[in-house]
């Protein structure tokens, strides 16, 4: 019998976006999935948020929601951190933790995604909004790199964000607030608070 090694393309995923993907009419499954498409976390990562991964001491525009459990860490002691609009974070904090049971029969299942679908959408969407500043190229990509990869959760050098935005302007329809921005000011005034 012959073997067929089938690759997983990223780039090939269901695109989830935040206001027409969600047939279900559960309020919970819907603050959940927004919250899931502004973090693009992995599942395993997104079944290990509960209420005190949310650090409420961020601005008023943006709040840091941090987890344990992702594929790159190296060992349970180190963390993630996303950043998500405050209103999103806020509104979500108190539905988790949520069961995988939950987030394949409520959140993935009604609206036709699977568990990656998240992270293409953050994926896509920070593509069309470097698009739109100018980043036009590969090259041009490549110097935001690091920041593209802090914000989906990537290692840093990784050329993941690649393998998932091939069909970008097919997309060109999702809105994403600012967060590349917020995060290089961020980075910045850490550096400088050093």
């Amino acid at each position: 019998m012959k073997t067929i090694n089938v690759q997983y393309l990223p780039g090939k995923v269901m695109v989830a976006w935040v206001r027409p993907m969600y047939k279900s009419t559960v309020e919970r499954a819907q603050r959940l999935a927004r919250l899931w498409w502004y973090g693009g976390w992995r599942i395993s990562g997104f079944e290990m948020i509960v209420p005190d991964s949310f650090a409420m001491d961020g601005d008023e525009t943006w709040r840091s929601v941090t987890v344990t459990k992702s594929k790159y860490l190296v060992n349970d002691l180190e963390t993630e951190t996303r950043w998500i609009p405050a209103k999103v974070a806020d509104d979500a904090r108190y539905d988790f933790p949520v069961s995988r049971a939950f987030i394949n029969d409520v959140i993935l299942g009604p609206a036709g995604l699977n568990s990656h679908s998240f992270r293409r959408g953050l994926a896509v969407a920070l593509r069309i909004q470097l698009n739109e500043m100018g980043f036009t190229s590969k090259a041009k990509l490549r110097l935001l790199l690091p920041i593209i990869n802090q914000i989906c959760g990537w290692s840093p050098y990784s050329e993941m964000f690649f393998s998932y935005i091939g069909d970008f302007a097919q997309h060109s329809n999702l809105a994403f607030p600012n967060i590349i921005l917020y995060l290089v000011r961020k980075r910045r005034e850490r550096y400088a608070a050093n």
